[in-house]
């Protein structure tokens, strides 16, 4: 399985809404920022600070307090779909 480089995005937050920006682009092509909601935007800062996707799961289900197993599904997915949308 690819791998999300993670030094080379930064999450920020403009006006309550959620951005994984690309910090390491250079020249001409632009790669779009990508929107994601409050739950997208811990698990990207949790993955980017060396968290597992497991440990991702168990820190958002304690924070959400939701079902690990939903949560951990939710997680993998959404990995899924960043790694699908270009951030790897």
């Amino acid at each position: 399985m690819k791998d999300i480089v993670w030094e080379n995005y930064e999450i920020h937050n403009a006006a309550g809404t959620f951005f994984v920006v690309n910090i390491s682009q250079q020249g001409d092509v632009f790669e779009k920022p990508l929107e994601v909601n409050e739950f997208g935007a811990l698990a990207c800062n949790y993955l980017k600070n060396g968290k597992t996707l497991e440990e991702t799961a168990a820190l958002l289900s304690e924070e959400y307090e939701a079902d690990f197993s939903e949560v951990k599904k939710d997680v993998e997915i959404f990995y899924e779909s960043l790694l699908n949308g270009g951030l790897a």
